[in-house]
């Protein structure tokens, strides 16, 4: 029986090319749609699930409560929390610590390397699921000076012969490290990334190191197991109170332990991540939705076509059933046919899928294979889509005309009732609401990165070469740095060059505490720039009071240049005020007077508020950023010297170096992701709409032939048939952008209040994409009562 269905489900869809072409089609766009963003969400909620018992693992977080402020989340622990923790907390099964990365030199034949690495303990292995694949994972990190590589790095270095034993010369402090193991290569859905692993004891054990009273040093991740059956909330609330019984407050700051499972870091941690890589689960649930938008327009496509068609089929219906067939008999029909329908668009959208990857991998930001395509969930997530679209279009033909009346179906042949053509209609709002709502957000998107891309930013963002020295070893830079600024000084196109720690689109040192004087009661937290005398007059930086930097001046050398956010935040009614007054901060080495006060410039994107800011001269050191300031139009002829110039100072090593205003632009490369997303998206679903429509402007043509025809002899113009054919269909699509605008706008207000500047979402925008979904799909439907309305009358009077 079964075969029999399928013989004549192949037979009625080769009668109907058209219908069959436009289903298949519809539905495998939107099964490849749904297929790779599935990739990218299940990639990004797996995070971290690799290793053992990650259910009840977590990482252990800071909460830093600056004096009269709400706390803020730091992933870094004070150095001594991670031991205490392991000997004052039976709940704690399993502990590993891990300093934030290190990246040493590394000299190899025929260049430098300078792979990540991270101090940790042996618990590493254990905690997190890192396997050896060389070694002994209870031991290899057990003692000071050794390091153990991953498979990568140790056969770039190694070649084939066993890298166990080896010494290996980190240059940054020219020690020599024995390589004690060798780890497979961290899986890619894993938030903790790294080249190399040293013993955590090479830094505890050196005698001049004492970190039993670093409490407020967060550089170290602690990631604890509990014991099964743990109680997560008792162990937190104890975990709270480590920090106030060893550490107490500082000038005011307090500090708090807090827990992150392992699995929501990638995804959901408002601390942050220094050991690797860091998801957006807005991101995430962005692609969800679109996924599911295109996925449902296509469905609603392929059930509109169904139900449509199989009006046409009544007299068979009423011959089947004259003849003896059972209503189960037929439901089982017309859901053979649609399922059919669905698996020929199953193989044409894994086809599509697999072609569009490179495109869509380049579009998301990832590296997916054809070998993702193939996992056994991606089979198990099609044949359920397939059923349930399949048999969510089949139902209603089925049931429907199933019912029939063999004396009622013999007499008709067009007509499903009202009913399905209300049916047919909702569906057709709903596929362009959620189109329009696509466009919307691909306009909003838009909008918004071109008012951040055109705000002014406060500094000459188009007149700074930037120089990257951080590959560079500080002992290296320290030598040549001054001689390298000084070649470019010289040259008649450039008029400063300074040498930072950060410019605009650089994070500074973030969070350092900063006081009035000794008044530690009045201490914010705020980001410090270290720079020398150069660094305004390189920049451009507007002055609101007092003046720039002198070099001629000794005093200067502890001077400290504020914007007018840190004299607010630091309690000075006006810029003036704070001229000549002190500020100190313990844990950048500053304490110096306040010479001049820079007017509002954005040193980070427009994400962001313009933060709090100290610029001073301390701690030369840090200092890994040449700015150069050129004339207007000699950008060319500058990096050129400059690559000359480094090519004699730093041989071996190769430069990084850009315009100030691209590198800044590097800040909104999510936005312009999001909007390519978006507006890939918004396309195909605007298009499959379209191609929905097309399929029903044509039976919709077809059940009026005759009615065209009495209309032309009658005098009817073709541009009165084309409206009255057309105007139904436009119909829709205006309620369609009624019922769109309150919920795009609703999700694009929110998406924009995470923006310290942003956009206005005003009429216009809403407007122009009615006007792009009204545009398309007339189009679309025109070209078909235009067809018709130039038909031959005589031709159509003879229809049926």
């Amino acid at each position: 029986m079964l075969k029999n269905y399928l013989r004549v489900a192949l037979r009625t869809l080769r009668k109907r090319p058209g219908f069959t072409a436009i289903n298949v089609v519809g539905l495998a766009v939107g099964l490849a749609c749904a297929l790779l963003i599935a990739l990218f969400v299940r990639h990004d909620l797996t995070f971290d699930r690799f290793a053992p018992h990650a259910e009840r693992t977590y990482r252990v977080v800071t909460a830093v409560a600056p004096p009269d402020a709400p706390p803020h989340l730091s992933s870094g622990n004070g150095w001594p929390l991670g031991p205490t923790l392991a000997a004052e907390l039976p709940e704690v099964e399993a502990l590993t610590s891990v300093r934030w990365p290190w990246n040493p030199d590394v000299r190899i034949d025929g260049g430098l390397l300078q792979p990540t690495m991270l101090h940790t303990d042996p618990g590493f292995f254990d905690v997190l699921g890192f396997p050896l694949v060389a070694g002994d994972a209870a031991t290899a990190l057990a003692e000071p000076y050794s390091v153990v590589l991953t498979e990568t790095l140790a056969r770039t270095l190694f070649g084939d012969a066993d890298p166990v034993g080896q010494t290996l010369l980190l240059s940054t402090d020219s020690t020599a490290y024995t390589v004690t193991g060798v780890a497979a290569d961290p899986p890619a859905r894993s938030h903790v990334q790294f080249e190399g692993l040293v013993s955590l004891s090479t830094l505890t054990a050196r005698p001049d190191f004492s970190f039993e009273d670093r409490w407020f040093t967060l550089q170290i991740s602690n990631y604890v197991r509990l014991q099964e059956g743990a109680d997560v909330e008792a162990f937190a609330a104890k975990l709270a109170a480590v920090y106030d019984r060893h550490f107490g407050e500082w000038n005011g700051y307090t500090l708090e332990a807090r827990l992150e499972p392992l699995t929501r870091v990638y995804l959901h941690s408002e601390a942050g991540n220094p050991l690797g890589p860091m998801g957006n689960a807005d991101y995430v649930l962005l692609l969800g939705a679109i996924a599911l938008f295109v996925l449902l327009i296509a469905a609603i496509n392929f059930i509109n076509l169904s139900t449509a068609r199989a009006a046409e089929r009544a007299r068979e219906v009423g011959v089947r059933k004259a003849v003896g067939a059972s209503r189960g008999a037929l439901v089982w029909q017309f859901l053979s046919e649609s399922v059919v329908l669905a698996i020929l668009a199953l193989g044409a959208g894994v086809a599509l899928a697999a072609a569009a990857l490179p495109l869509f991998n380049d579009l998301a930001g990832r590296a997916f294979t054809a070998a993702d395509l193939a996992a056994p969930w991606v089979g198990g997530l099609l044949l359920a889509l397939v059923v349930v679209v399949g048999v969510g279009a089949g139902l209603y033909p089925a049931f429907v005309l199933s019912g029939y009346r063999p004396v009622t179906a013999l007499r008709s042949r067009l007509s499903t009732g009202s009913q399905g053509g209300r049916l047919r209609q909702g569906l057709v709002v709903v596929q362009f609401a959620l189109s329009i709502g696509l466009i919307v957000a691909t306009l909003a998107v838009l909008r918004q990165l071109d008012y951040m891309q055109a705000q002014v930013l406060g500094f000459a963002a188009d007149e700074v070469l930037v120089v990257e020295a951080g590959p560079v070893p500080g002992s290296v830079r320290a030598e040549r740095a001054d001689a390298f600024a000084q070649r470019l000084e010289g040259l008649a196109a450039v008029r400063a060059v300074s040498q930072a720690g950060a410019g605009p689109g650089y994070p500074g040192w973030q969070g350092q505490v900063t006081f009035r004087g000794d008044d530690e009661a009045s201490g914010v937290s705020m980001e410090h720039v270290m720079a020398d005398a150069d660094y305004v007059r390189a920049l451009g930086l507007p002055l609101v009071a007092g003046r720039d930097f002198d070099p001629d001046l000794v005093s200067d050398e502890d001077a400290v240049l504020l914007n007018e956010e840190a004299v607010r935040v630091l309690g000075w009614p006006t810029p003036e005020a704070a001229i000549g007054e002190t500020v100190v901060s313990p844990g950048s080495g500053i304490e110096g007077p306040v010479v001049g006060v820079l007017g509002a410039y954005h040193q980070h994107g427009l994400q962001q508020p313009i933060p709090a800011l100290a610029v001073s001269q301390q701690n030369a050191p840090a200092r890994t950023l040449f700015l150069v300031r050129f004339a207007p139009g000699q950008r060319r002829a500058v990096e050129a010297e400059a690559r000359a110039a480094w090519a004699d100072l730093f041989p071996g090593y190769e430069p990084s170096m850009g315009l100030l205003a691209d590198r800044f632009a590097t800040q909104y490369d999510a936005e312009r992701r999001l909007a390519r997303v978006f507006a890939v998206f918004a396309g195909l679903a605007v298009a499959l709409a379209c191609l929905g429509l097309f399929g029903l402007a044509a039976y919709a043509t077809a059940q009026r032939t005759k009615e065209i025809g009495v209309r032309k002899v009658l005098g009817a113009s073709v541009g009165h048939l084309v409206a009255l054919l057309s105007r139904d269909f436009m119909a829709l699509v205006a309620v369609a952008f009624a019922v769109a605008v309150p919920g795009a706008w609703w999700a694009m207000d929110r998406w924009l209040d995470g923006f310290a500047f942003r956009t206005a979402l005003g009429p216009g925008l809403f407007a122009l994409a009615g006007l792009v979904a009204l545009a398309t799909a007339l189009l679309t439907v025109s070209g078909q009562a235009l067809r018709a309305a130039t038909s031959d009358p005589v031709k159509a009077l003879r229809y049926e």
